[in-house]
């Protein structure tokens, strides 16, 4: 869920706000608001969301590998970029 949101890793809405526990079980198919708290203790209870700045739920692991991710695009974009003259004359 936390991918699929406007900025990847972060339990936020389309305007960078936190979801309120009021929301979050519709984005989550909980069948209420007493469910989605359990099922995020037992995640809390594990250590993988985080709450940072302004109450927002994230995921530091997704967070990372999607750093990781957009590094490794970069890499590639470089690699493949030609270091020569565009038209083949040196």
């Amino acid at each position: 869920m936390m991918y699929l949101m406007g900025k990847n890793g972060l339990l936020v809405d389309k305007h960078g706000r936190p979801l309120s526990d009021e929301n979050i079980p519709r984005y989550c198919d909980c069948q209420d608001v007493n469910e989605y708290q359990k099922l995020l203790r037992e995640l809390q209870s594990v250590g993988v969301p985080k709450k940072g700045a302004y109450g927002i739920l994230y995921s530091k692991r997704l967070r990372e590998a999607l750093a990781e991710r957009a590094r490794y695009r970069d890499r590639m974009r470089r690699q493949r970029t030609p270091a020569g003259p565009a038209d083949g004359q040196a």
